[in-house]
This record gives C-alpha cells, structure tokens and sequence, in this order.
C-alpha cells in the first residue's frame, strides 16, 4: 500500500515488516505481469478529464 501512497505502518504479529529486496522483488514481479496496470489507466483518464 505504500508504494500506492497510502501509509499503513508496521504489519501486525504474526507477521513481519518485509525487507527493501523482498519488496522490491514483489513490486518488479507485479509489473512483470501487468498488476500496476489499472493505476496507469486510471491515470490517464484522470489527465484527460481535468
């Protein structure tokens, strides 16, 4: 969520807070499969109404 912008603190027990490569790992998976496409079209509808 916070590469979305929204601050959500620490993970809760039993969980653990993931270290920067994991994160990293997981966000160019993501993009790999087109996950972040839909914030990328809501964006240009955004830009293109205003």
């Amino acid at each position: 969520m916070v590469h979305l912008g929204v601050p959500v603190g620490p993970a809760r027990l039993p969980n653990r807070n993931p270290d920067r490569e994991s994160i990293r790992t997981m966000l160019t998976e993501l993009e790999a499969i087109g996950f972040f496409g839909w914030k990328d079209a809501r964006s240009a509808r955004a830009a293109t109404l205003s």
